[in-house]
């Protein structure tokens, strides 16, 4: 093998932990190379150093002993021992000056970098390998990561094989590879061969929970609570009627009510029994099937973790009618939830599992809306209802970890004003609590009746209450979108979001003015040109603005062909995150985008 390729080789096993260091936000287009796992004692056996490396080389590669596997010259000399101890990640020994770079019309399919973040070897989007000399890399001949548009896998690399490190493609498939017997192994080099999509781009840059805390155990349990759309009504017949990973839930199904159906526990799949587990004609899929395997797929994927070490039990414990205040502590469905928390964690110490409680899924407020619950009321009953969970699922588990509350905004219910207040009180409850987060509202689902969703909106919905639940298992947050500032210059109106959002009247029915409305002294402020610049909407207006402003979200336009809400009432937008979740459903990718809250905020005006 020529001594490029061994470095190449090499920085490609290795460079995920270099990029895991790095602070991307946001890449859509970018590629990321990762590691399955660390290395242990017995992967490799340790040899006997060859050589003496001198102390003043540009980069070198050690084991966990310190021992220098190969190393980089400040002159371009590749000095390599071979495999030996345990492979480290790179040490950079000295600073060095880079000369020249690559144009940004020099593309890749996949690239290995070296210590400095620069390019060692790549793919070109057609196939041929390029490798920079031992020079360049001194030199430092950067690269543009690209990305192709349909990548061909010609081979992978057997599934009995074992690996101590490994770098992988979108799908999952071994690109390259080390084996536990210290062999290099490579499929063919292709187009796409380590195309990691825009998800992993973000999310894949460690294998660790990034903020050190641990919210999974064996037993992983995350209740979904709530009302009537808690609960899969119109969600007959249930779609997921078969277990594709280890998730759990009880005996009786998901609806049960504590007792005999809580007595033992049974593959999480979803069924057509009504709340408290009685027959019905109405009730069916509910979100927790897609939201839990959703889960294990997504940690499977992007951290590397088997779905049969960790084990998500879910479980439907409310009530359809009701309001907050009919699901708050003291009442019945209030001591259903607990008892549903008992029972798992009984069952758990019966099967000798480790039990947690990180956070309860809750989907609750149009009862709400068609009752005239205020903003303030709305608010403040749900952060009561999260600080009462937080309190009494500890209680009962023993767990020091506190029981965050994953809300959503009700999107489909009746008069728009009185939903308005619901939503805005939502979105209120999840800046007000710091044991609230908030997850992606509901108007692109598919409605039966503009308040529940048909079968496969509440599976869709799953789908996204996992990404999001996901991510706050491993990161700490569901990464909600919402806008955080409102500033005009001018005729100018700037729109802040917390992260890179896009436009979009492909995944959802066109809304007048994107779902965006511009409200001041005199009324409706007419907009006459809409751009985005990564994280914020700019808006043209067509007249100054009059006295104070406010910037209205998914709040007053429905889009196209929605189903969402009662008699028209439903309301939407076209803003989502530039950054979604792919998954493949009967081979047919499928997209999960986040989109804008319902969300109102007083405008700047930024004329002195």
């Amino acid at each position: 093998m020529a001594t490029t390729d061994i470095v190449a080789r090499l920085r490609s096993i290795f460079g995920g932990f270099l990029l895991g260091a790095a602070d991307v936000e946001e890449a859509p287009d970018a590629l990321f190379m990762r590691s399955a796992e660390r290395l242990s004692l017995s992967d490799f056996t340790r040899t006997t150093r060859v050589e003496t490396l001198p102390a003043d080389d540009l980069e070198q590669g050690v084991d966990d002993y310190g021992v220098s596997v190969w190393r980089l010259t400040a002159s371009g000399t590749l000095i390599a021992s071979g495999f030996q101890g345990l492979l480290g990640q790179f040490n950079q020994v000295a600073t060095s000056s880079f000369l020249t770079t690559i144009g940004p019309a020099d593309t890749y399919a996949e690239t290995v970098e070296d210590g400095y973040g620069l390019i060692a070897s790549g793919v070109t989007p057609t196939g041929t390998e390029v490798s920079a000399t031992g020079s360049d890399l001194v030199t430092g001949k950067a690269g543009v990561f690209g990305q192709v548009s349909a990548p061909v896998y010609n081979g992978t690399v057997s599934a009995a094989d074992s690996y101590a490190e490994t770098v992988e493609d979108s799908y999952g498939l071994i690109a390259t590879g080390i084996t536990t017997s210290g062999q290099f192994v490579s499929p063919s080099l292709q187009s796409g061969a380590v195309t990691l999509d825009q998800e992993q781009a973000d999310i894949d840059r460690v294998y660790q929970q990034p903020d050190g805390i641990n919210r999974l155990a064996q037993w992983t349990y995350i209740p979904v609570y709530g009302e009537s759309t808690s609960v899969g009504a119109r969600g007959y017949p249930a779609l997921t009627v078969t277990q594709p990973y280890s998730n759990l839930t009880f005996v009786g199904g998901v609806k049960t009510l504590v007792g005999s159906g809580t007595a033992s526990a049974a593959p999480l799949v979803e069924d057509n029994n009504a709340e408290g587990g009685g027959t019905s004609t109405d009730h069916g899929e509910t979100t927790c099937s897609a939201m839990a395997n959703t889960i294990s797929e997504y940690l499977l994927q992007h951290y590397g973790t088997d779905p049969a070490q960790v084990q998500i039990f879910t479980s439907a414990p409310g009530q359809g009618g009701q309001r907050v205040d009919q699901i708050a502590k003291g009442t019945a469905f209030y001591t259903r939830l607990l008892g549903h928390v008992g029972a798992a964690r009984d069952l758990a110490s019966a099967a000798g599992k480790s039990f947690i409680c990180p956070c309860v899924a809750l989907i609750v407020g149009a009862n709400d809306a068609f009752a005239g619950t205020s903003r303030a009321a709305i608010s403040s009953g749900l952060q009561q209802l999260a600080s009462d969970m937080d309190a009494d699922i500890r209680a009962l588990t023993g767990q020091s970890l506190a029981v965050r509350t994953l809300i959503y905004q009700t999107s489909g219910a009746g008069a728009a004003t009185a939903t308005e207040q619901v939503q805005l009180g939502q979105l209120d409850a999840a800046k007000g609590s710091t044991l609230i987060q908030l997850m992606s509202p509901w108007y692109d689902l598919p409605y039966d009746d503009g308040v529940h969703a048909i079968n496969a909106g509440y599976k869709l919905a799953g789908r996204r209450q996992g990404v999001q639940a996901a991510r706050y298992l491993m990161e700490g947050r569901t990464r909600g979108l919402s806008a955080v500032s409102a500033s005009a210059r001018g005729q100018t109106i700037r729109l802040r979001f917390s992260e890179n959002i896009v436009v979009d009247t492909d995944a959802i029915g066109s809304a007048t003015q994107a779902g965006v409305a511009i409200v001041d002294q005199i009324g409706n402020v007419p907009v006459s040109g809409i751009s985005v610049s990564n994280g914020v909407l700019i808006l043209t207006i067509a007249r100054a603005l009059a006295g104070s402003w406010k910037a209205r979200i998914a709040l007053d336009y429905k889009g196209t062909g929605l189903t969402v809400g009662q008699s028209n009432y439903g309301r939407s937008s076209n803003i989502r995150a530039a950054l979604t979740h792919t998954y493949y459903a009967s081979g047919v990718k499928q997209t999960i985008y986040r989109w804008a809250p319902h969300q109102q905020l007083s405008g700047i005006s930024l004329e002195f």
